[in-house]
């Protein structure tokens, strides 16, 4: 049914004990020189934090996914138990990851950013707003300004993830409760009129980090808006394929050429205009992938030049019997996404830019 999908699957492997020591190695084209019998610390040289990550999230989960920087490229490992209580590391695709790639696009865009938070607060300072010119003036500065600051939050995220800084935080959470909570969210703006969300009516339950479900799915919809005319629906559906939750993101947008479909997880690669106000970094997807990944989930993307793109997010689901520690209830998420003045919701409809003319007043 989706086998026009592309993603990433694992192709090498190796195996250590408990304590990180190699035991069997399947990897041709390994970025650093790994030898049977010794530490596979040196595979983490470039973020030694995910090492200690790997080993502490192992006591409590049966599987850990971490994205790993090393040698230019950005890795995906999956480390899990075996029967015999060896640890097995499943090496997805790697994508180009240099670590010095988008460095000067990083500090350009905090530059501009700390600028234009300054000149707006001076002219908030010195002007009294006493007519519509002015104010317009001041809200097309703070639009800017709050674009800037998703920019620098995805910077922070990226660096955070690769190096073993941050990591999902997984509770039993209801999908649908989620999709609810989201879409009444997405209700109280104009700028979203055009997003429609369907649900399965049965109660889907994942293991999941509802903070981190929340970051990618805004990511994703950030690209499904931009790159979409005003007056084309763009859907979310959440579905369940046997034991998989399903999050389909469509779009009927420009679509992404052939050759960019398999780049559109590369960090840095980015199709927005390269000047003007809704110029993206290219880690916003990014960002969404690792963290997926991170939750034991997978992202899957087709897409066609001017019919539009689909973009799938799979979570095993929870087949356990547990009750009673389920995540759940809005004011739950309302007051666990709430982040001072940029919270994830506002930070994402301040991507969009300001309401369009004719619009309805926008949400507070």
């Amino acid at each position: 049914m989706d086998k026009d999908l592309t993603s990433y699957s694992a192709k090498s492997w190796f195996e250590t004990d408990q304590h990180g020591t190699l035991l069997s190695l399947h990897w041709e084209q390994s970025p650093v020189s790994l030898q049977i019998g010794q530490s596979v610390s040196t595979l983490f040289e470039q973020a030694p934090h995910q090492l200690t990550n790997v080993f502490s999230r192992l006591s409590t989960q049966p599987q850990v996914s971490i994205p790993l920087p090393c040698r230019g490229l950005l890795l995906l490992l999956h480390c899990k138990k075996t029967p015999a209580g060896l640890l097995r590391w499943e090496v997805d695709s790697s994508i180009p990851a240099d670590p010095y790639t988008g460095r000067s696009e990083e500090t350009a865009q905090i530059r501009e950013c700390l600028t234009a938070m300054d000149n707006c607060l001076s002219y908030l300072l010195e002007n009294s707003l006493e007519n519509s010119f002015e104010q317009d003036m001041a809200n097309n500065a703070l639009n800017r300004c709050q674009l800037l600051m998703k920019h620098c939050l995805n910077m922070e995220r990226y660096h955070q993830l690769i190096h073993g800084e941050c990591c999902p935080q997984l509770r039993r959470m209801n999908l649908r409760t989620f999709l609810n909570y989201l879409t009444q969210e997405l209700q109280r703006d104009s700028r979203c009129s055009q997003v429609k969300t369907f649900a399965s009516r049965d109660n889907i339950i994942i293991q999941g980090d509802p903070s981190a479900l929340l970051e990618i799915i805004l990511n994703i919809l950030t690209n499904s808006l931009e790159f979409s005319p005003a007056d084309a629906p763009v859907t979310i559906r959440l579905e369940r394929q046997e034991d998989v939750a399903v999050f389909r993101i469509s779009d009927e947008g420009c679509g992404l050429p052939s050759g960019d479909v398999t780049q559109a997880l590369t960090p840095y690669f980015s199709l927005k205009p390269e000047n003007g106000q809704r110029a993206g970094l290219g880690l916003g997807l990014t960002n969404a992938y690792l963290l997926c990944q991170a939750m034991g989930g997978s992202i899957l993307i087709s897409s066609k030049e001017n019919y539009g793109t689909t973009v799938l997010l799979r979570f095993p689901i929870d087949q356990s019997e547990e009750g009673g520690d389920e995540v759940g209830g809005r004011d739950y998420y309302s007051l666990q996404f709430q982040r001072g003045h940029f919270s994830p919701i506002q930070v994402f409809l301040s991507s969009l830019g300001p309401p369009r003319s004719g619009d309805g007043p926008s949400r507070q």
